[in-house]
C-alpha cells in the first residue's frame, strides 16, 4: 500500500471509529435510567429476600425450640377445674381440632362453668397456661351472677398446640 492512500484511509477509519463509539456511548446513556430503575428493583427485592430469610430464621429456630419441649400431652383441664375450682360443675366441648405443618396439631376446648367465682377462674387459666404444653386462653365470655358479686356464668375457649406423633 502507498502512503498516501494509507494517509487517506487511516483518519477515516479513526473518525468512523470515533463516531461509532460516540453514536454507542449515547445509546448506553439513553439506556442508562432503564437499567438503573432494573438494578433497584432487584436491589428490592433482595432486601425484602434478606427480610424474609431472617424471619424464617427466628420462626425455624422457635420450632426447634419447639420441638426440643418433651413430647408429653396437652394436661387434662378436669383435673385442673376440680383442683382451682372446687365444687363446681365445669362442662367441657371438644371444639375444634386441627391437624398443623410438621406433625403438630391444635386442640380447642370451649369450658362453660355456672355460677362459679371469677377468682377461682383466673387460677384455672393461670393454671392451664403454666403448664407444658400450655393451654391458651382464647376466649373468655362473663355474664354475672344473679346472686352478685363476683360470681356469674363464665364460657372460656382454650386452646392447646401438642405434638401429633409423639
Amino acid at each position: 500500500m502507498n502512503a498516501r492512500r494509507l494517509a487517506l484511509i487511516l483518519p477515516a477509519a479513526a473518525t468512523l471509529s470515533l463516531l461509532t463509539g460516540l453514536g454507542l456511548t449515547a445509546g448506553t446513556a439513553r439506556a442508562l435510567p432503564a437499567h438503573r430503575r432494573h438494578l433497584e428493583q432487584k436491589q428490592e427485592t433482595l432486601a425484602a429476600l434478606r427480610d424474609f430469610r431472617r424471619s424464617l430464621a427466628g420462626e425455624t429456630s422457635a420450632r426447634h425450640a419447639f420441638e426440643a419441649l418433651p413430647t408429653a400431652p396437652a394436661a387434662g383441664l378436669r383435673q385442673m377445674a376440680s383442683a382451682s375450682l372446687p365444687g363446681t360443675q365445669p362442662q367441657f366441648r371438644p371444639s375444634d381440632r386441627t391437624d398443623l405443618a410438621g406433625g403438630w396439631t391444635r386442640t380447642r376446648v370451649e369450658v362453660t362453668l355456672r355460677d362459679t367465682d371469677l377468682p377461682g377462674v383466673l387460677r384455672f387459666v393461670a393454671q392451664a397456661e403454666t403448664e407444658r404444653p400450655p393451654w391458651r386462653l382464647i376466649e373468655f365470655d362473663m355474664t354475672s351472677s344473679e346472686r352478685g358479686g363476683r360470681a356469674g356464668r363464665v364460657t372460656l375457649l382454650l386452646e392447646a398446640v401438642e405434638r401429633s406423633n409423639p
